[in-house]
């Protein structure tokens, strides 16, 4: 079962996370590895969610929370993501990318 956390970060913080996020992606193949993130801020954060498929995976994602999926906010831009069958596997999910509520 794919489990998501959520983390507000920094420029630099991204660039981590998207690289590790993509090799991860790149090395399991699943559907369930990807990388959302809302607009940045005025501060330049902005707050990214991950899925994993396994909550041992966060490891090397200090400071990540775990949060609900329900909870994950609409209009969301999408950075690592599965193009083949995101969205049947995710429709919940995929319906946030891209529309505010």
């Amino acid at each position: 079962m794919t489990i998501f956390a959520t983390k507000s970060v920094s420029p630099t913080e991204f660039d981590t996370i998207q690289n590790v996020i993509g090799h991860l992606q790149m090395r399991l193949g699943a559907y369930d590895v990807m990388m959302l993130s809302t607009m940045p801020t005025k501060s330049s954060k902005c707050e990214v969610y991950i899925g994993l498929p396994d909550a041992r995976l966060l490891a090397p994602f200090p400071g990540f929370r775990p949060v609900d999926r329900a909870s994950i906010p609409s209009g969301l831009i999408s950075l690592v993501a599965r193009d083949d069958g995101f969205a049947q596997s995710f429709p919940d999910i995929a319906r946030k990318i891209g529309r505010r509520t």
